[in-house]
C-alpha cells in the first residue's frame, strides 16, 4: 500500500491518511505524550496563516494534519493502554482488592471467578503486578497481529479492485485470490485462535491445578497459539488428528 499509485489505480494515500497515524498511535500509545502532539497539531492548524509567513516553517506546516491525527490516536491508544507519561490512572475504580496486596497476590474484589471488567482500557492495578510487562506485551502482540492482518487485507482488496478495473483477471486469480486463500488459511486461522482464546472462560485466579488431571479449565493449561497453528499445519495436534500416536 505504501507506494505511488499508477495512473488510473486506486490511490492508497487516501487510506494512509488514517492508517498511518493510527498505527503510530498503536506504537506510541501514551495519552500524556500524545496530548503534547495533539495540542501541537492544533496550534499548527489554527495558526497556519500566521506561520506560513515564515519560510522556515513551510515544511512543518505540510505535516500539520499528521501531527494532529498522530496526537489524537496516541491519546486514544494511551487511554486504552492506561498510560499517562508511563503512569496509570484509576478513572473508574479498580476491579482488584488492593488490601490483599500485602499477601503477595492481588485478588479481584468479587472472588476468583470474577466478572468485573474495567470499563475502558487497562485496569491500573496491573502496574503493581510482577508479570505486568509479560501481560501487556502479550495483549499488545495479539492486537498488533489483528491490526496488521486487517491492514494487509485492505491492501489485498485494493489490489483486487485494481485488477478488476483494468481487466487483469489472470493476476486476480493467480496472485490475489490464491494469496487470499493462503493468507487467510494461515494468518486468518491464527486470528480465529486469538479470539477463541480471549472468549474462552479461563479463571486465572483459582488455585494452581493438579498436573495429573487433564482438561482442567485454567490459564496454566491454555495452549500456545503458535504451537497449535504450526501443529495443525504439520498435522500433529489433536485438532488435526492424523494418527493415534499424536507424534
Amino acid at each position: 500500500m505504501y507506494k505511488y499509485a499508477s495512473y488510473g489505480e486506486i490511490n492508497p494515500a487516501i487510506f494512509q491518511i488514517v492508517t498511518f497515524p493510527f498505527l503510530y498511535g498503536v506504537m506510541y500509545g501514551d495519552w500524556g505524550h500524545g496530548m503534547v502532539f495533539f495540542v501541537f497539531g492544533i496550534v499548527l492548524c489554527l495558526s497556519e496563516s500566521k506561520l506560513r509567513k515564515s519560510p522556515a516553517l513551510e515544511g512543518l506546516l505540510v505535516s500539520r494534519y499528521f501531527w494532529l491525527m498522530m496526537g489524537f490516536f496516541s491519546v486514544y491508544m494511551g487511554l486504552i493502554y492506561n498510560e499517562f507519561f508511563s503512569i496509570s490512572q484509576d478513572f473508574f475504580g479498580t476491579c482488584y482488592d488492593l488490601k490483599s496486596a500485602s499477601s503477595g497476590r492481588v485478588m479481584p474484589t468479587d472472588g476468583p471467578r470474577t466478572t468485573c471488567v474495567y470499563p475502558f482500557g487497562l485496569d491500573p492495578t496491573w502496574k503493581i503486578s510482577v508479570n505486568n510487562l509479560t501481560f501487556q506485551n502479550n495483549i499488545k502482540e495479539k492486537l498488533s497481529v489483528i491490526i496488521a492482518y486487517t491492514h494487509l487485507n485492505l491492501g489485498i482488496l485494493l489490489n483486487a479492485l485494481n485488477c478488476v478495473y483494468f481487466g487483469n483477471y489472470k493476476k486476480l486469480v493467480f496472485e490475489v485470490l490464491t494469496g487470499v486463500v493462503i493468507f487467510m488459511g494461515l494468518i486468518g486461522y491464527m486470528i480465529v485462535l486469538i479470539y477463541g482464546k480471549w472468549w474462552y472462560p479461563v479463571y486465572a485466579y483459582e488455585p494452581r491445578p493438579d498436573p495429573t488431571i487433564k482438561n482442567q479449565l485454567n490459564i496454566s493449561t491454555s495452549p500456545s497459539i503458535i504451537v497449535v497453528l504450526i501443529g495443525d499445519v504439520m498435522g500433529v495436534t489433536p485438532l488435526a488428528e492424523p494418527n493415534s500416536k499424536q507424534l
